[in-house]
């Protein structure tokens, strides 16, 4: 059976200035980031043999700009938190020797902005 505390665990400050991300093969794909408004996010995606990156995508770009994204091997991201809320930030890796073979997987961040 689960225990619980009375203390109350502080919550993870959010991040300012420029935010590293690094994505290493085995790592969680899926994660959450609290960022300050003017933030800027360099992020890296690192690729497994015979897997390639697409661009890094933001789902409101109102909140979080990309300015830059490249795939391939490594996939390369800047991004700016330019306005107060949420977006998602989503990139898919794909086995480039044949279609058929493994699965797409997919990298997703969900980066909630706060004033």
């Amino acid at each position: 059976m689960p225990t619980t505390s009375s203390s109350t665990p502080s919550p993870e400050p959010c991040g300012s200035g420029v935010i590293e991300v690094t994505y290493q093969p085995g790592d969680a794909r899926v994660g959450e980031l609290c960022v300050h408004v003017g933030a800027e996010l360099s992020i890296t995606l690192n690729g497994s043999a015979g897997y390639a990156w697409t661009a890094v995508t933001s789902s409101d770009q109102g909140a979080a700009a990309i300015i830059s994204s490249s795939g391939g091997g490594i996939g390369h991201a800047t991004v700016h938190a330019v306005a107060a809320g949420s977006s998602v930030l989503r990139a898919t890796t794909s086995f480039t020797a044949d279609p058929y073979g493994p699965p797409t997987r997919l990298w997703q961040l969900t980066l909630n902005i706060e004033p």
